[in-house]
């Protein structure tokens, strides 16, 4: 459902749809919606089926020596940040922060499987979660916390980027800058016209009716930040 909010300009549905355009052109998308559509034919065949489209999953939040894994791009982008002296001061098209912690996440998962209201609805077809964080915020919102962590200038995201470009490809490098190594998908998210969320994002009143932790979620927030800056140690 990827190229959904380009089609048809509005909110994503929690529902399977027919119309195979909607799946990013690539594998990846691709699998995914082929994989929709064959769990909805199950489910008309009598297998229960839910389905859930997990958007991006952010570092634990509750107590524990857990750590989101500093590989992925945020936490490559935060410690490349920290050694650039610079900070972004957007993310592009994935400026909306829509993020649900991993430990959240999970609690959700369960209490969707489990609701008692998915026991007694029997409309047909699969039932569609749109795992996203329903109380988005943009990054810009986020940066003060990572500055005044690491006392780091915020920049325009081009000026960001383009600091990164000009990086040479070795190995210290690539060790001291990690955001290096995605250098490709960085570049990716910098179109010039962010997509307002306001009109585009993700319908999940099926989700927050069978989860009381979605239902109560609220946006991330700079003291998930600072939570997700203490367990990376940069």
């Amino acid at each position: 459902m990827g190229a959904w909010q380009s089609i048809y300009k509005s909110s994503v549905p929690e529902l399977v749809s027919d119309d195979c355009s909607v799946a990013v052109a690539m594998g990846y998308g691709e699998s995914k919606y082929i994989a929709e559509r064959m769990l909805e034919l199950a489910s008309h065949a009598g297998v229960k089926s839910n389905i859930f489209r997990v958007g991006q999953i952010s570092g634990p939040v509750k107590t524990g020596n857990r750590c989101w894994n500093k590989t992925e791009w945020f936490p490559s982008l935060v410690k490349t940040s920290k050694e650039m002296g610079m900070l972004p001061s957007s993310l592009g098209s994935m400026a909306d922060i829509d993020w649900i912690p991993i430990d959240v996440l999970t609690d959700i998962m369960v209490e969707i499987i489990h609701s008692t209201d998915l026991t007694v609805d029997f409309r047909p077809g699969a039932k569609v979660f749109n795992l996203v964080n329903p109380h988005a915020v943009h990054f810009s919102a986020l940066t003060r916390s990572i500055q005044e962590q690491y006392s780091i200038d915020v920049v325009p995201y081009d000026t960001w980027i383009q600091k990164l470009k000009n990086l040479e490809m070795s190995q210290q490098n690539l060790e001291k800058y990690p955001a290096l190594k995605l250098l490709d998908f960085f570049q990716g998210i910098t179109p010039r016209k962010e997509i307002q969320r306001g009109d585009l994002g993700f319908e999940t009143k099926e989700s927050q009716r069978a989860s009381k932790t979605m239902s109560s979620l609220e946006a991330t927030s700079s003291k998930d930040i600072e939570a997700w800056l203490r367990q990376w140690a940069f």
